[in-house]
Parts: C-alpha cells; sequence; structure tokens
C-alpha cells in the first residue's frame, strides 16, 4: 500500500518535507529503537560541529530538552505498537531501521506487515515534528543541535543537564 493511499496526497508532501528535515541526524531523538545510540553517526567535519555546538544558547537548549522529552512517551507508543505487530508476525524489531527518514518506504520492513507499521510511524514523525516547532526550534535546527551532540561532549552535558532540570519537581 502506498503511503499517499494511507494518509491522502496533500499529506504525503508535508511528510516528506518533514522527513527530510526530519533526517537521520534526528535519529536519536526520534529513532523507535528502545536505547538510541548517542554516537552513531558523525559529521564529515567534527571540528565544524564542535564549533557549531558553541553557538548553541541555553534557551536553545532548554527547546531542545523540552521536546526530547515530550517525544519520549509518543516514541514509547509507537515503538511498542509496531514492535507488538512485528512480534506477532514472527519477527524481531531491532533488526529493522525505524526512523522517520524511512517511513516512506520502509523497505526493509516485510511486506505483509509494513501496511500496519507504516501509519503507526508517519503518524509518530508528524507529532515529533509538531512537537519540535512548538517547542520553539525549527526542525532544521533541532536537527543541528541533534548532529552537534553527538560529537560534542560538553553540550551533551548541558542537555542531559537541563533534561534532569526539566524532570524535578
Amino acid at each position: 500500500m502506498r503511503l499517499y493511499s494511507l494518509i491522502g496526497y496533500r499529506q504525503l508532501w508535508s511528510v516528506r518535507s518533514m522527513l527530510i528535515g526530519l533526517s537521520a541526524a534526528m535519529t536519536w531523538a526520534i529513532s523507535l529503537q528502545p536505547e538510541p545510540s548517542v554516537r552513531a553517526w558523525q559529521p564529515v567535519s567534527l571540528d565544524f560541529a564542535a564549533a557549531y555546538a558553541q553557538t548553541v544558547t541555553n534557551e536553545e537548549v532548554r527547546s531542545y530538552a523540552e521536546a526530547v522529552l515530550s517525544m519520549e512517551n509518543n516514541r514509547i507508543e509507537a515503538y511498542t505498537q509496531i514492535s507488538d505487530i512485528l512480534t506477532s508476525a514472527g519477527f524481531d524489531v531491532t533488526e529493522y531501521r525505524l526512523s522517520c527518514p524511512n517511513a516512506p518506504s520502509l523497505t526493509d520492513v516485510p511486506r505483509r506487515v509494513r501496511s500496519r507499521v507504516q501509519p503507526i510511524l508517519v503518524d509518530y514523525c508528524n507529532a515529533a515534528r509538531e512537537i519540535v516547532e512548538t517547542s520553539g526550534l525549527t526542525v532544521d535546527r533541532f536537527n543541528d543541535i541533534t548532529t552537534a551532540h553527538r560529537n560534542d561532549s560538553d553540550l551533551t552535558e548541558r542537555i542531559q543537564l537541563e533534561i534532569a532540570a526539566i524532570r524535578q519537581p
């Protein structure tokens, strides 16, 4: 079943635009894997990433942390639903790349379950985009911060401290 038949042609373009913005750099925050790898991807220039990370303001760190926390429940719910579908069909969810950039095709997901997995992933990706935008960041800026923190331990620590501060009552 094609994506546009699941969600409509107009929504397909919205999803495609979002998928471009929510690139592989965002996998840490929106991946459906239970324990995302913080250093799974390295940009071409680590010096550039480190320099760029220094330009992330405290307000952006706060917005980023809020977005990541806001996405978490949706991520867990989507992961659980998809895991249940794959497991009931005899597949191991950890063998498939379930991320927003892959949502339109999911070519590695078995065809017989793809039509049930795809709408869950697309809904999650749309919700993630809305959360990021509501947090005060653009999707591109969120992705930039995600890329930068993977290569900058100081920025990662700032984000982790902000997440801890937000979680405290």
